[in-house]
């Protein structure tokens, strides 16, 4: 069976960035290859209480010693610099008004001129407001040496999302998302905080100064990313994949079969799904689509992977949890009545043909984003 070759898809709503890997990235290495001209000027530090930085382990796998049995997980990590940040990305929804425009203008003249970094623009925000500000750059992806510092976001969710897009192959920097959207469970930060009486200016100057001082490291949450591959099911190679934020969903797409999955963990064979989909959700993302059917709410300190069905027909099958190190693997059935779809974030989409397989791990790679408070408060709070 021959098969046509899968296209390369690029995130049409926002930008020409590929947000795809091709099977051409994936021969080079992509995935394990960070294309960094220098050291990331970020850290984490971790500890099991959100109000204790610092604060010891109540016990360690890897000591030979101990006595104890039961591991807690990390409940909170802080983030500060090694050196000082020195280039900035600066995002901004597609669609953003006059307004919000010149509260990205506002962002990027006051990390030029006041906190002295160099940003970087992505369109089409620097068609927008580029010609305002010369001395800033337009951003030319991820595999240039010219890599950011961290980033900062004006507008909701969906910025977010789109914001992972651009980091598919190295590991994300952390991200400060200011709430400009419909949807901001994932912006903590308010552009002019009315209660705290601080400005985006402020919240910045503090992002640029993070551990110096008297300043203390802010919280962050390293939020898991699902590595998603696509396998040929004629050649058994993969074709392509995505570092997806939210969710990878598999469904029927327009045909009016149900599809027909066989569904394995770690190669033990789970169930043959007749559903109209099934969804791969993270922790940030049990919140989304997941949610909407029928999956559970995860707290985002747990590392774990949701496997929830759209609609199954079966009166057993039910949402599933399992933990970070499993490997899933769906393939389509070669007999199934029809071809399934593959859609990740909600964004880029593909067809996995007959017999083709999709193969779902953890990212080694978080989307590090920066919180308010911390992670119990700002997800309750969101």
């Amino acid at each position: 069976r021959r098969r046509a070759p899968l296209p390369r898809l690029h995130n049409a709503a926002q930008s020409s960035h590929p947000s795809w890997i091709t099977a051409v990235d994936i021969e080079q290495d992509v995935y394990n290859t960070a294309v960094q001209a220098e050291k990331p000027p970020w850290k984490f530090t971790k500890s099991h209480a959100e109000a204790t930085i610092g604060r010891e382990a109540f016990c360690d796998v890897s000591q030979e010693k101990t006595s104890r049995v039961r591991c807690v997980a990390q409940s909170q990590h802080h983030v500060a610099w090694d050196r000082t940040p020195q280039r900035v990305l600066v995002l901004a929804k597609r669609h953003a008004d006059d307004e919000e425009l010149d509260v990205a203008y506002r962002i990027a003249r006051h990390l030029h001129e006041a906190c002295g970094v160099d940003v970087l623009l992505a369109d089409p925000l620097y068609e927008q407001i580029g010609k305002r500000l010369p001395a800033v750059e337009l951003w030319q992806g991820e595999h240039v040496s010219r890599s950011p510092d961290f980033v900062a976001t004006l507008g909701g969710d969906g910025l977010l999302l789109y914001a992972n897009t651009l980091f598919q192959a190295t590991p994300p920097p952390p991200v400060v998302a200011f709430g400009a959207g419909s949807l901001g469970f994932l912006a903590p930060f308010d552009v002019d905080d009315e209660q705290t009486g601080g400005t985006v200016e402020e919240t910045l100057d503090e992002a640029v100064s993070l551990g110096e001082g008297e300043l203390e490291p802010w919280p962050v949450s390293l939020r898991m990313r699902l590595r998603c591959r696509v396998v040929d099911g004629a050649s058994g190679k993969v074709v392509g994949g995505h570092e997806a934020l939210n969710e990878v969903a598999l469904d029927r797409g327009n045909s009016p079969f149900l599809s027909a999955v066989e569904c394995f963990c770690n190669d033990e064979h789970l169930t043959t799904a007749q559903a109209d989909g099934l969804i791969v959700a993270t922790p940030t993302g049990s919140t989304a689509y997941s949610l909407s059917a029928g999956g559970p709410m995860v707290h985002p300190s747990v590392n774990a992977m949701v496997f929830t069905p759209i609609c199954a027909h079966s009166l057993s099958f039910r949402p599933i949890v399992f933990p970070d190190s499993c490997t899933l693997r769906f393939d389509v059935d070669p007999d199934a009545r029809a071809d399934a779809w593959v859609t990740f974030d909600g964004r880029s989409r593909v067809c996995l043909k007959r017999g083709d397989s999709l193969i779902v791990t953890a990212s080694p790679h978080p989307l590090p984003t920066v919180l308010r408070l911390g992670n119990t408060a700002d997800w309750f709070g969101g």
